[in-house]
């Protein structure tokens, strides 16, 4: 080589040299200072190519040179990969075609240059087989870090102990400014390959490197212990305030002590015994862990793989759920007491209706048999009677008619809250049982104040329904309107809405407050509660249209204005065919007819 193209090569390391020395200082990447001396190294070689000596002590050194600076190469390329991303037996067997690749070369050289001395052919074949090396672990292992520097300085390093050596050996005779523009082109593109890989690579590492992980962890408010290379490396000080434990108390590596026997299966463990278990998702894992004193912390896992200082590690994250296990305790002892509070709430419930049902039926006979007493005096069956004994036999039968409708009705809500009530459907046809209400509630107007009509859609054919309900529920809204109403014309109507049959009872009484709507339909409620109400009544009417229309799947509302009347609309579904789960008319007697 001459002084020029001497120069230009030691000013081309240096230039690398420099640049590596600038990204050492500035990252603290470690591979970055072994590229460093190695390029510094080859500077030194440059520099000792300019004596030109061929004596043996010049061409040893210049050999350890080589080697020297070819070993460091290798070594960084082996580092920026990291040692856990290698594998111990994929090391060796690097290691072995390293050691391979050294001898095929070496005898190539003294077979195909035998006058060069032993000492410069090892030096020459420890140049081409660590470059090439060192260019496979950089385009194989930095990729990640660095896409296009790894893949141009793989390539760099590939390529220039090939072309060197193909030059050497197969054209010895080149002219050296040929030889010259061969190595500057090969410089170059090593160059540029390598500052693009140190720059792209150390900026992508830059946050796992300059900031400590345990600074974060250490604050964290969770639990957070670092497993690495077969043994605990972090534990922060949430975990030792609450477990009483230290990482010193894991230098087994085991991290059973910690989990009851039950859970040991179910944290999760790195699969390689430094930290590479798949993570798991927060919430996940439930477990136990135990503390110094024996006492258990109830805490949820979260497993993920980490870097840490430098290389790959497990972080646990226990989030303490002590606080929300104990509130689902509380949660649990309250359902617990709801729960019994509503079997007693049931209980009262069937011993209610059970009263209701049994001292109506004891009401019931001895009334039935004062008002047929009544009736016997009343028709003279037992003697004459006087004008006024008759206007006291007839208060007597009119509030005994009166309280046996109470009694019936009451009869009639303790059997459906028992369940006993079911549905016999039949072909029903509407407009004739229209008819029948106003038939029956025409003489309950009293004088010509109030009238009671029917109008029945035209379209509304005959339907399946339990018809001897549905009357009833019309009635019991009929006669709720005209205890409520001094005047005006009560109408009853049914039509088909929406494939439901729709029944309405319209008056023009007092009318419900707003607030009222939906409280006039629970049992033994009404409009006005006190005890020197004007309209008489126990309050179950309309509690008992709920029951019978909910008992066909409707439901039943109110619409009203204080003092303009009020609508009492119900929808039950329109059968066009008997029902499947009907029950006949004649296979079940209703306990309540």
């Amino acid at each position: 080589m001459t002084w020029g193209s001497t120069l230009h090569a030691a000013a081309f390391f240096a230039a690398l040299a420099i640049v590596f020395l600038y990204l050492h200082r500035e990252y603290r990447l470690p591979h970055h200072l072994l590229w460093l001396l190695a390029w510094t190294f080859l500077v030194v070689r440059a520099l000792v190519g300019l004596f030109r000596v061929a004596e043996p002590r010049w061409l040893a050194l210049d050999a350890g040179l080589v080697v020297v600076s070819s070993s460091l190469l290798l070594l960084g390329a082996l580092s920026a990969a990291g040692p856990e991303r290698l594998g111990r037996s994929h090391a060796m067997w690097v290691g072995a075609a390293i050691g391979a690749g050294f001898l095929a070369v070496l005898a190539v050289l003294m077979s195909v240059r035998p006058e060069v001395a032993p000492i410069r052919s090892a030096a020459l074949a420890f140049f081409a087989v660590l470059w090439i090396a060192s260019g496979w672990a950089v385009d194989r292992y930095v990729r990640e870090f660095a896409p296009l520097g790894a893949r141009v300085a793989g390539l760099a390093l590939v390529m220039t102990p090939l072309a060197a050596a193909s030059i050497w050996i197969f054209a010895p005779g080149l002219e050296p400014a040929w030889q010259e523009i061969l190595e500057t082109g090969l410089g170059l593109f090593l160059g540029a390959g390598m500052i693009v890989l140190g720059v792209e690579e150390a900026r992508t590492r830059y946050a796992g490197y300059r900031i400590d992980p345990a600074t974060l962890f250490e604050d964290d408010p969770n639990m957070i212990l670092v497993f690495q290379d077969g043994r605990v490396s972090f534990v922060n000080r949430a975990f030792a305030e609450r477990t009483g434990r230290k990482a010193g108390d894991f230098s087994d590596g085991d991290l059973g002590k910690i989990v009851p026997p039950e859970h040991r299966d179910r944290i999760p463990k790195p699969e390689d015994g430094r930290g590479s278990a798949a993570r798991t998702p927060a919430g996940s894992l439930e477990i136990d862990l135990l503390d110094a004193r024996g006492g258990r912390v109830p805490v949820l896992v979260v497993a993920d793989p980490v870097p840490w200082r430098g290389r790959q590690a497990l972080k646990y994250e226990f989030i303490d759920v002590t606080s929300r296990r104990r509130a689902e305790d509380e949660v649990r002892k309250i359902n617990e007491e709801l729960q019994h509070i509503n079997r007693e709430l049931e209980r009262s419930n069937e011993i209610k209706s059970e009263f209701l049902s049994n001292t109506s039926h004891e009401l019931k006979t001895p009334l039935t048999s004062i008002i047929a007493n009544t009736e016997i005096l009343e028709y003279e069956m037992c003697g004459p009677v006087n004008e006024e004994q008759r206007k006291v036999l007839a208060n007597i039968s009119r509030n005994s008619q009166h309280l046996l409708e109470m009694i019936s009705r009451l009869l009639d809500f303790a059997r459906h809250e028992e369940g006993h009530a079911t549905l016999r459907y039949e072909k029903v046809d509407l407009r004739t049982l229209v008819e029948g209400v106003v038939d029956t509630a025409a003489p309950l107007t009293g004088d010509g104040a109030r009238r009671v009509a029917g109008r029945v859609d035209e379209r509304l054919g005959p339907c399946y329904m339990d018809g001897e309900k549905i009357y009833r529920v019309f009635l019991n809204l009929v006669e709720n309107a005209i205890k409520f109403s001094q005047e005006g014309e009560i109408v009853v109507e049914a039509e088909r809405v929406d494939g439901e049959v729709e029944g309405r009872v319209t008056d023009h009484g007092i009318g419900i407050p707003e607030d009222k709507l939906t409280e006039v339909f629970d049992a033994f409620r009404q409009v006005e509660p006190s005890q020197t109400r004007a309209y008489q009544g126990v309050g179950l009417g309309l509690a008992i249209c709920k029951q019978l229309v909910e008992m066909h799947g409707g439901r039943i509302w109110a619409e009203s204005r204080v003092e303009e009347g009020t609508v009492m609309r119900f929808r039950i579904p329109y059968h066009e065919t008997l029902p499947a789960t009907s029950v006949p008319p004649s296979a079940t007697p209703d306990p309540a007819g």
